[in-house]
């Protein structure tokens, strides 16, 4: 079968996931789904993967009122998400969690940018505005991914001048003074294809909904990015692509689990990218070079007035160098083999200053985030086969991957006790799988997929030289964390009419934890008790104008989680369940659009936030809000509604308009105390505020051109 080069397939790919449901899975008899490139870093049909991938092309991006990542992916019943404050956004996707405060480095699901590694798991650092499509496989990933890969990967692709052959502007503003904008060119001069951007947004704090008594305080924000991505084709098809990009939310509110007035936060994320394809003159070989280097920024600016000291200043830099070598042989027509290096270097840093009122440095607390400077150094060497047997109808498909790492702690500023210290860790991880093509409406999968996630360099090789109370030290007998899944699904493509169902088992076991030493100390520890995710996923989209035979814009899609099963067996007996913590019991995304195709439309989404159980970090009063600290609270299902509309002024030019919260629920997806009467926070430990909500009723409008 002959090669095509990486980057012209990602391009494929691109313009075949971006068309509507009633252009592709309304035509007679076709089988093949939309192209993806995620699941085996190499673009293939969707319906020979086998693995549950989810996939959210251009058109629904433009189309969503959403204002960040975090919020398309709940539109799209992805996982569980919560956004601690406007650049802080924790995740959780079949039992694989991701931390947003100052650890997201090291999660549970992997965060990609263009197929490597973004360098955080914290979405409220990645903005939409350049994003071509997001590929989202549920489950682990960790044979072409390696760590963090355990519950899923979401791989955000961003425009190019090869698929973004055109220049244009976004502009908006809404409620709490939102101002928005967003300019972008693209195009080819002299064989030379170019991606140009830059966007900025701010908004003032913003107010909850129904039921609350003030102005959420304290959740401003502001957001400035820009992307530079140059490509060219070489002799022979071969093309080398070079992309420059800044992202980042600066002067962050972050109210945190103490409903803080002061505390700010700047979280950035620039990337440098070098990608080069090539393949043989015969097709059957082909190849893709990958450098990158990547900077990871949080910078906190923390103050508690409970303390003694005025403020805690940390900028935590994560500096990461990549390569990553892929080739890919068609060994028979029938038969592919894909074998890639993986090589990454990373240091992280952190300054770690408590300042006076007058900006003097004092003592005080090691305060977050705990992880302490490391140095790490990973190599990864994977393969994966696909066959394909009775008439191309069915593909089987086997990987395995092992991974060696070595992590050394640094000297640490705040941490004088802390002696440098090296540890070394390996892993093996695998997948078996097959899809075949039952007839040329219906595919179906099997899958079997391992993940892990490494240990820190904390978790590992922390080393005290002064045995003082309260610390936790490493442990250099670590395993990493593992994850173990089996899914069967399928899928119909049947006229006007997409759907989707996939049944998982997830089970993550070897969890790192902490436990008791007789000194008062703690140290890390492997927990012989796994969480276990059982559940049911569906993804579906009918366009009813083309099942009906109409001229008009009609369409639904509906996207949800059912989970059968959600066991934390680490859960102490004497807690007051054993669910496991922070994954919605079920959830839903429902859309419906209508109007006149190219003209006018309007889009009515409703997300169904689940059932969530949470031993909240939060100071509640006892026993009026929690009979103790240890009990885990169970946070009820609510739904939120969004409209958006837009009409086509000339065939360049569409102004837009939106409500989010258009019902105007005062909730969070998390927190418990919300900003309402009767307040059932603890002011003993309250910074200002005595609750958190998410923003209530918003409107939007604004223009946007493509010429």
């Amino acid at each position: 079968m002959p090669r095509v080069p990486a980057a012209s397939l990602i391009a494929i790919a691109t313009v075949i996931g971006s068309a509507p449901v009633n252009d592709v899975h309304a035509q007679p008899g076709f089988s093949l789904g939309p192209m993806v490139v995620t699941p085996g870093r190499r673009a293939e049909p969707q319906s020979q993967v086998a693995a549950t991938v989810q996939v959210i092309d251009e058109e629904r991006i433009r189309a969503s009122g959403a204002q960040s990542v975090t919020d398309l992916l709940a539109e799209h019943a992805v996982g569980f998400f919560s956004e601690w404050t406007p650049a802080q956004t924790s995740m959780n996707i079949r039992g694989g969690a991701s931390d947003g405060q100052g650890r997201d480095f090291r999660g549970q699901v992997n965060v990609l940018l263009n197929g490597r590694r973004a360098g955080t798991a914290n979405l409220s650092k990645l903005s939409l505005n350049d994003v071509r499509r997001i590929e989202i496989v549920r489950g682990p990933a960790s044979v072409a991914y390696g760590s963090q890969a355990m519950g899923g990967v979401v791989n955000i692709i961003t425009r190019t001048g090869a698929d973004t052959p055109t220049t244009g502007f976004t502009a908006r503003t809404g409620s709490w003074n939102l101002r928005e904008g967003h300019v972008f060119t693209g195009g080819a001069l002299d064989g030379i294809d170019y991606y140009l951007s830059g966007n900025l947004a701010l908004q003032n704090d913003y107010e909850s909904g129904r039921g609350s008594e003030e102005r959420m305080v304290n959740t401003a924000w502001e957001r400035r990015g820009g992307l530079a991505s140059l490509g060219g084709d070489l002799p022979n098809g071969h093309r080398l692509e070079l992309t420059a990009r800044s992202d980042g939310v600066y002067d962050a509110g972050f109210r945190g689990s103490a409903w803080n007035f002061e505390n700010t936060d700047n979280r950035i994320n620039r990337s440098l990218d070098l990608v080069y394809d090539g393949f043989s003159e015969d097709g059957r070989l082909g190849w893709n070079v990958h450098g990158y280097l990547v900077r990871d920024i949080d910078e906190f600016n923390w103050a508690n007035p409970r303390l003694d000291w005025e403020t805690f200043y940390n900028e935590r830099i994560l500096d990461i160098q990549g390569l990553r070598l892929l080739g890919d042989v068609a060994l028979r027509p029938s038969t592919d083999l894909r074998a890639g290096i993986d090589w990454e270097y990373s240091e992280l840093r952190n300054d770690r200053l408590v300042l006076t009122g007058d900006g003097e440095q004092v003592g005080g607390p090691p305060a977050a985030p705990q992880d302490n400077d490391h140095d790490e150094r990973v190599v990864g060497l994977w393969t994966e086969g696909l066959q394909r047997v009775w008439d191309d109808r069915v593909t089987l498909r086997a990987g395995a991957r092992y991974t060696d790492g070595r992590t050394s702690i640094r000297p640490t500023v705040g941490r004088d006790d802390l002696r440098s210290n090296t540890e070394r860790y390996d892993e093996w991880t695998y997948s078996l799988g097959a899809a075949w093509r039952i007839d040329p409406r219906f595919t179906g999968r099997i899958g079997y997929a391992t993940g892990f996630r490494a240990p820190t360099a904390t978790e590992l090789a922390a080393d005290f030289a002064v045995l003082a109370g309260g610390q936790v030290i490493g442990n250099p007998n670590l395993d990493p964390e593992r994850s173990e899944q089996v899914e069967v699904g399928v899928s119909g493509y049947l006229p006007a009419t997409f759907v989707d169902l996939a049944l998982f088992r997830n089970v993550i076991s070897d969890r790192i934890v902490t436990e008791p030493l007789d000194d008062d100390r703690r140290r890390y520890a492997n927990s012989d008790d796994p969480v276990e995710m059982v559940g049911l996923e569906l993804q579906s989209e009918i366009d009813l104008a083309a099942l009906i035979d109409i001229d008009a814009l009609w369409r639904l899609q509906a996207n949800g989680t059912y989970h059968f099963r959600m066991r934390d067996r680490a859960a102490p007996s004497a807690a007051n369940t054993d669910r496991a913590q922070r994954i919605h019991k079920y959830e839903a995304g429902l859309s419906m659009v209508v109007g006149e195709p190219a003209r006018w439309d309007v889009r009515l989404t409703g997300i169904l936030r689940g059932p969530v159980w949470y031993r909240t970090e939060e100071r509640l009063l006892i026993p009026e809000a929690e009979p103790s600290r240890e009990f885990v609270h169970k946070k009820n299902a609510f739904w939120v509604l969004n409209l958006r509309g837009s009409i086509a002024v000339t065939r360049n030019v569409r102004v837009f308009a939106g409500i989010n919260n258009l019902l105007d629920k005062n909730e969070h997806p998390l927190f418990i105390a919300l900003n309402e009467t009767p307040y059932i926070s603890d002011p003993e430990f309250s910074n200002g505020g005595r609750g958190n909500s998410m923003p209530g009723r918003m409107w939007f409008a604004g223009v946007s051109a493509e010429f």
